[in-house]
C-alpha cells in the first residue's frame, strides 16, 4: 500500500495536463460509469523481497499497476499525456516494467492505458 501512495503524490505533483483525478485501491462508485474525466487508477500487484545475504534481505521491490481512463473526446494530446507520465516515473526513480497498449471499451467508448512500475526500497 505504502507504494501506491508513494505513486499517487508522484503523479499528483507532475500535474499532467488533462489528468482530473487519481485513485488508489479502487475508482469510487460515481466515478465508475463516468467520462466526463481522465482519472488514474493506481493498485499493488506485488512485493518481492530482494538484496538477499547473511540469511536475511535488505531490500524488496514494489509492483503497481496505473491505469489511466481517458475521458469521451479529450482535448490533450495523448503521446504528451503518456511521455509526461513516463518520464516523471523515470526521473523519480522507478522502473518501467511494462506497457501496455491503449484498448477501448465498447460499453463506455473510452480508452484506458496502463502500465506497470517497480520501486525498489531498503529496508
Amino acid at each position: 500500500m505504502e507504494s501506491t501512495v508513494e505513486a499517487k503524490k508522484l503523479l499528483a505533483s507532475l500535474a499532467v495536463t488533462g489528468l482530473d483525478n487519481i485513485y488508489t485501491v479502487n475508482l469510487p462508485k460515481e466515478m465508475q460509469d463516468n467520462t466526463d474525466k481522465t482519472v488514474a487508477l493506481i493498485t499493488d500487484v506485488s512485493t518481492q523481497l530482494s538484496d538477499f545475504g547473511n540469511d536475511t534481505f535488505y531490500s524488496r521491490e514494489d509492483l503497481i499497476e496505473l491505469q489511466i481512463f481517458h475521458k469521451l473526446k479529450p482535448r490533450y494530446s495523448l503521446s504528451e499525456f503518456e511521455k509526461e507520465i513516463l518520464k516523471g516515473f523515470f526521473s523519480a526513480h522507478w522502473s518501467i516494467t511494462e506497457i501496455k497498449a491503449k484498448t477501448y471499451d465498447p460499453d463506455t467508448q473510452q480508452l484506458s492505458w496502463a502500465i506497470y512500475l517497480k520501486k525498489q526500497k531498503e529496508l
